[in-house]
């Protein structure tokens, strides 16, 4: 359990400094309102996954509930489609200690 926290504290720590160095600057809450309505609208519509879908989550994830992943994963339609769960990253997968394996997973993938 220690080393699980410290993982997420760690990516926590790494996610507000680039939260608050990169991001925070350039959203107000105009942007945020937009972007859940946006995320909202297109959900509305959304039955079906046709193209072969990766989708990468770690369970440290700060933000996405696994409801959002299992939601996504209910509408494929493919067989090569597949969902990815890590078990000690979080949201910021490709700043976290383990960036090389999701790097490889999406580009086998791809291929």
């Amino acid at each position: 359990l220690k080393k699980e926290l410290d993982i997420y504290f760690a990516n926590d720590r790494k996610g507000w400094s680039i939260f608050v160095r990169q991001l925070f600057p350039n959203y107000t809450y105009h942007n945020l309102s937009t972007f859940a309505k946006i995320i909202k609208r297109c959900n509305e519509g959304l039955t079906t996954l046709s193209p072969d879908t990766l989708i990468i989550w770690g369970k440290l994830d700060q933000f996405v509930p696994y409801d959002s992943i299992r939601f996504l994963s209910d509408m494929f339609t493919t067989e090569k489609s597949k969902v990815k769960v890590y078990e000690d990253i979080s949201h910021l997968m490709l700043y976290g200690k383990n960036s090389q394996e999701v790097i490889d997973e999406v580009v086998d993938f791809i291929k």
